[in-house]
């Protein structure tokens, strides 16, 4: 068995999925390293399927595609793609972007076996796919300027639209939390790795262009709700008090910007953390896990 499974989550983009599978087959080494594409179709509707078997026909590598009951969202999604892959290395990669080197699974493989074995979660160098300028947003450091000349780094959170996890390092995790649908799933995943002992390292071995637009998306209330959520109760599980308090104060002031000062919407958001907290089993990073993010500069307070 070759050792990696590329991972795709996909909803409501046909157009988009095509697209990055004919990509996948301009791979080179295909037969040495890509076991096989696996794909989550979160769609449920009989109107959101792609003719599987026709791509299948057209290119030199397996799929293995699987169509949801229900919208998983990204984290279910992904931990079912995880429980029907079996190689060694998981490749994630967004359903609306695509690989821009074909020669990338070996250079990834060259690299990989020179990093140390606690590595476990590889991110990645994403570009804009319209200019090929870094997606700031989609960057593993907060201080960007500092770091994304850098060819690697180890950091203290991976990004979604692309990324490779080591299944080794995925049995000693709980994967990802089942109970978020969007927003923040990787810091959960990431702060679980550490608390193993495991490192996460930035590389651009492999670049992902990403068709996400360079003005950004716009941020509607209920993504906004979930991100301030979402980051709030991963702080309270994982991280010291004053770190908790301090992201969840000053993502309200996020939340309240990206709404027009919605007062109403942020109490009621606040009342629903609380609420939240109330069933959220800590699991708090020891000093050791600390000192690894604060050497890494990691943003801590919000």
């Amino acid at each position: 068995m070759n050792p990696i499974d590329i991972i795709i989550i996909t909803y409501q983009r046909q157009k988009e999925l095509k697209e990055l599978l004919y990509n996948i087959q301009e791979i080179k080494y295909k037969n040495l390293y890509l076991n096989k594409v696996i794909i989550i179709d979160n769609d449920n509707s009989s109107s959101g399927s792609i003719d599987i078997s026709k791509i299948q026909n057209e290119i030199d590598y397996k799929i293995d595609y699987f169509k949801s009951d229900e919208n998983l969202g990204v984290a279910r999604g992904r931990n079912l793609g995880i429980k029907k892959s079996e190689a060694e290395f998981l490749f994630f990669i967004d359903d609306d972007a695509e690989i821009k080197h074909p020669n990338c699974l070996k250079t990834f493989h060259e690299f990989m076996l020179l990093q140390p074995e606690d590595v476990a979660i590889f991110s990645l160098k994403i570009l804009y796919f319209q200019n090929h300028e870094f997606q700031k947003n989609a960057f593993p450091h907060k201080k960007f300027n500092k770091y994304y000349k850098f060819s690697n780094f180890c950091t203290n959170y991976f990004i979604g639209a692309g990324h490779i996890i080591k299944r080794t390092c995925l049995l000693k995790t709980s994967l990802y939390p089942n109970d978020i649908f969007y927003g923040m799933e990787e810091y959960d995943l990431s702060y679980q790795m550490i608390k193993s002992g495991y490192k996460i390292m930035y590389t651009d071995s492999i670049t992902i262009l990403h068709k996400e637009s360079p003005k950004g998306r716009q941020i509607k209330l209920e993504k906004s709700r979930s991100l301030w959520m979402n980051k709030s109760i991963i702080a309270f599980k994982y991280l010291p008090t004053h770190y908790f308090i301090s992201t969840c104060f000053l993502w309200s002031l996020k939340f309240v910007a990206d709404t027009k000062f919605n007062i109403k919407e942020c109490i009621k958001t606040y009342s629903q953390i609380f609420r939240k907290l109330k069933s959220t089993e800590k699991n708090k990073l020891s000093l050791e896990n600390i000192s690894y993010l604060k050497s890494v500069e990691a943003r801590l307070w919000y």
